[in-house]
């Protein structure tokens, strides 16, 4: 029942990130850079995106995005652990015997 409660998070907590990622995409695409798809995804890129010369309104937006999903980006981590741990609380491995 936990994982099925974690996992349901989890999704949620994704599309949310995507939405900022895609918003923030918007914004720098609307300014003239166009990113790849799944670009925001790295800790690198949103640092790089802050680094964006455009005018200060957009900088503010885009820093406040960036936390957002720097902040789901644990949270999903954090999902992520749990459901692995309870996955192999609940299913541990199996020792495999060796016959000869």
């Amino acid at each position: 029942m936990e994982t099925a409660s974690f996992t349901q998070a989890l999704h949620g907590l994704v599309e949310q990130r995507i939405a900022l990622q895609n918003r923030a995409s918007n914004m720098l695409s609307a300014c003239g850079l166009n990113l790849i798809e799944e670009a925001l995804s790295s800790e690198e890129k949103l640092t790089a995106v802050l680094e964006f010369p455009g005018d200060k309104v957009a900088r503010m937006q885009l820093r406040v995005i960036a936390e957002q999903i720097r902040t789901l980006n644990k949270s999903i981590a954090e999902l992520e652990w749990n459901i692995h741990r309870e996955r192999t609380t609940r299913y541990p491995k199996r020792r495999v015997s060796r016959r000869r």
